[in-house]
Order: structure tokens, then C-alpha cells, then sequence
């Protein structure tokens, strides 16, 4: 946290073997800061729109093909290793494996572990994904 002279106020850290609550951290720290530096300035202006809006999702495919290509991983893995050993979230996630099942450099398979049919362009529980080399 820092002051209206940006100067550091205090650190925020998380401390916890809880998982969810870990992630819901890391969604408030995204909400406050959408650059993934998470630091908070009161020395931003509040009344003043944002002119860019970063998108993550394509430093977060490139996470996910360099730490997955060549295997066949259930989407549960593939959050647990956002949610746990990286700074990103869910959502980037999500978004990320649309842009590589749009660029063709992920197989997702039709249906979901309880045999229904996966809605193309989500990616749900359960859903098992193959990362072309």
C-alpha cells in the first residue's frame, strides 16, 4: 500500500494452506491492480477512467504451453497450477485457453468426466485438454 506520494505504506501478504482463500486474494489483488504488479496508490486519481486495460491472456498461454506441452491434463490441473504457482487467476485462465484452442495448439475434448457435452469455447471441471508440441 502506498500514500498519495507513493511512498510504501505497509505490505499486504497472504499467509495460509487455505487454497480458496488464496485465490480470492489474488482476485481482490487483480481487482486493485489489473498491471499484476499488485501495489495499491492512493496517489492515483479515483475519478479518472483507466486508458488501458490489460488482458493477461496471452502471457498466461504461454505459461500454460511451457509448463504443459506435450501432455494431456485435466482443466482441474490446469487451475491448480494457476491457482497455486502463478500470479494469475482463474478468469486469465479461462481466457488464455480459448486463445489456444483458437489457435489450434490445444485438443479439448467434446465431453465433460460426467459424459456431457462441453460447450465449445469453456472450459469447465473436468474437461481434458492435450497441448500440441
Amino acid at each position: 500500500m502506498r500514500d498519495e506520494r507513493d511512498k510504501v505504506i505497509y505490505y499486504l501478504f497472504f499467509a495460509s494452506n487455505n487454497r480458496l482463500g488464496h485465490q480470492r486474494m489474488k482476485e481482490a489483488f487483480w481487482k486493485v491492480d489489473n498491471l499484476g504488479g499488485y501495489k495499491f496508490s492512493d496517489s492515483t486519481n479515483p475519478n479518472q477512467m483507466v486508458l488501458f486495460s490489460p488482458d493477461p491472456s496471452s502471457e498466461v498461454a504461454q505459461l500454460l504451453r511451457r509448463n504443459f506441452l506435450g501432455q494431456t491434463v485435466s482443466t482441474d490441473e490446469i487451475f491448480a497450477f494457476i491457482n497455486d504457482d502463478s500470479a494469475y487467476i482463474e478468469s486469465h485462465t479461462r481466457k488464455a485457453l480459448q486463445l489456444l484452442e483458437k489457435e489450434q495448439k490445444i485438443e479439448v475434448a467434446p465431453q465433460k468426466n460426467d459424459g456431457m457435452k462441453r460447450k465449445s469455447g469453456t472450459f469447465p471441471e473436468g474437461v481434458i485438454v492435450t497441448f500440441a508440441q
